[in-house]
């Protein structure tokens, strides 16, 4: 169908964690094309990549970990739910690899819910920071009582570059139930633990939080992490570009 058009790939796994399992096969492909193809349904990664490697250039995937085996090294953008992914130890050597595998890699997106037992997830490090990638670790679903989880997965993730510890893009935490109390305490923690974030760390919740409150989380953000842009409250999840 597609010709000899030359165009981007995109590929959407509808098996991520708020999909119904009844999805996960299905993986769904946007291309970028003049004229753009109709959206097409594939329940086979190996068929996709084979019928368009020779007319497309993967450029994002976004999926379970489960899934990105075989993915080719054009891809720029990988974003990955662990959360779902019940193989996720399995797929620790692979994500370790990505320096060799996806060399034109410009961003990694991790999101894990709060359910996800981090400490059984692989020996560290899970991601080598390499070339300006950006890192970005979404943590849903934090309340008062799962500071400690979000430390420990935020620690556990935390990228590499070589030999020293790497920092995160953006640490974000979608989805939350975190106070003004309960964020300084996370903030504290955090800090505490040498996670280290060179953007922003952004929290989305409903709590009451009034501007003065969130001018002084941005300044205690900057004082306990120095190398942070600082903290955004927001009251949504929307545009915080997870997307899940």
């Amino acid at each position: 169908q597609l010709g000899n058009t030359t165009c981007e790939l995109h590929l959407d796994d509808q098996g991520s964690w708020r999909m119904p399992s009844h999805f996960a096969h299905y993986p769904y492909i946007v291309r970028k094309c003049r004229p753009p193809p109709p959206l097409t349904l594939i329940d086979d990664l190996p068929t996709v990549l084979s019928r368009t490697r020779n007319r497309c250039s993967l450029k994002s995937y976004r999926g379970t970990v489960s899934k990105m085996e075989n993915l080719p090294a054009s891809l720029e953008n990988l974003n990955l739910a662990i959360a779902s992914d019940q193989q996720a130890y399995v797929c620790a050597e692979g994500l370790a690899k990505l320096k060799h595998t996806m060399p034109n890699l410009k961003e990694i997106s991790m999101h894990v819910r709060v359910d996800v037992d981090v400490l059984s997830l692989p020996p560290l490090p899970l991601v080598q920071v390499y070339g300006g990638s950006n890192v970005y670790l979404y943590l849903s679903g934090v309340g008062e009582a799962e500071t400690a989880w979000a430390t420990a997965a935020a620690k556990t993730l935390l990228p590499r570059d070589g030999t020293e510890l790497g920092a995160y893009r953006w640490l974000v935490f979608p989805s939350s139930r975190l106070t003004r109390t309960t964020t300084e305490e996370l903030l504290r923690q955090l800090a505490s633990a040498d996670v280290r974030v060179e953007g922003e760390i952004v929290v989305s919740s409903r709590a009451p939080v009034t501007w003065k409150h969130r001018a002084e989380l941005n300044v205690l953000t900057k004082h306990l992490m120095p190398d942070c842009a600082g903290f955004v409250w927001r009251k949504s999840d929307d545009k915080l570009g997870f997307g899940w």
